[in-house]
């Protein structure tokens, strides 16, 4: 979901919270809710994030399962933080059912349907008075002269069994070497 591009900046500085009304096919499931800034080019810069396991969301203490197909209303903090957004960004929430490895994937694959109404997000705006940075110039010491042996080449080939649809992801070690 995009913004408008905005015509003044706009400064957040606490926590998003987020309402969403939607169901599950399964009798669980997760949400990854991102909020993210949208520059008049396309890049997207992530501001904040949350997530939440839908079988926890009357309770985090304890996990319950959810009616599937049943209506959920969600309510969602998301991280706190503080950014600005420049004029002429937009504003995107994406939301998925998953974020590995930042979330084990759920039990079984989950459809998560968002229901028509009550979808809203309110953004902690600061308003205040901005004031000058109170700290030094960061001091560091010299880099190391270190020599590179092997040159890092991270991948992470996935290879799919396409009768089966097994997938299987491969993290070989090609991060280099001083």
């Amino acid at each position: 979901f995009d913004s408008q591009p905005l015509d003044t900046p706009l400064t957040i500085l606490g926590n998003p919270k987020l309402t969403l009304r939607l169901k599950s096919d399964q009798t669980g499931g997760k949400i990854v809710v991102r909020l993210n800034a949208v520059s008049p080019q396309g890049h997207v810069q992530q501001i904040t994030y949350g997530t939440l396991n839908l079988a926890m969301n009357k309770d985090l203490s304890k996990i319950h399962d959810i009616e599937s197909n049943s209506e959920q209303l969600i309510h969602l903090d998301l991280d706190h933080v503080g950014y600005q957004v420049p004029e002429g960004y937009q504003l995107r929430v994406a939301i998925s059912t998953g974020s590995f490895p930042l979330l084990w994937p759920s039990k079984q694959m989950t459809t998560v349907t968002l229901l028509p109404k009550i979808q809203e997000i309110v953004l902690p705006v600061f308003e205040g008075n901005a004031i000058e940075n109170p700290f030094e110039e960061p001091v560091s010491s010299q880099p190391a002269n270190l020599k590179i042996h092997r040159t890092p080449a991270p991948s992470r080939p996935i290879h799919q069994n396409l009768l089966t649809g097994e997938a299987c992801a491969k993290i070989p070690d090609h991060l280099g070497h001083t």
